[in-house]
């Protein structure tokens, strides 16, 4: 997932593999329906294009020392599964 580096938090671009399985924003298989970002959490929602149906979750919180950020959370794809997710370069 790439994100804005403006004062504002955007999802400028997010691919989600799970085995053979691959979904883009790139592609047009995602849009995103809704998101959050403050003191430290960023919650992202990615639906379809037509803002039906839920495909996934993203829920991270993140951690800053100096220069440093890094981002864990999970990844919620409904009929799929749930897993652990870490960022740490962006």
């Amino acid at each position: 997932m790439a994100i804005g580096t403006v004062s504002v938090a955007a999802v400028a671009n997010a691919t989600i593999a799970i085995g053979d399985d691959v979904i883009s924003m790139v592609d047009g298989d995602i849009v995103v329906g809704q998101q959050y970002a403050d003191h430290g959490q960023f919650l992202v929602d990615f639906t379809d294009p037509n803002l039906e149906k839920t495909l996934a979750k993203l829920r991270l919180f993140s951690a800053t020392e100096g220069e440093d950020i890094v981002f864990a959370g999970t990844l919620q794809v409904p009929g799929t599964g749930a897993y652990a997710v870490t960022c740490s370069e962006f």
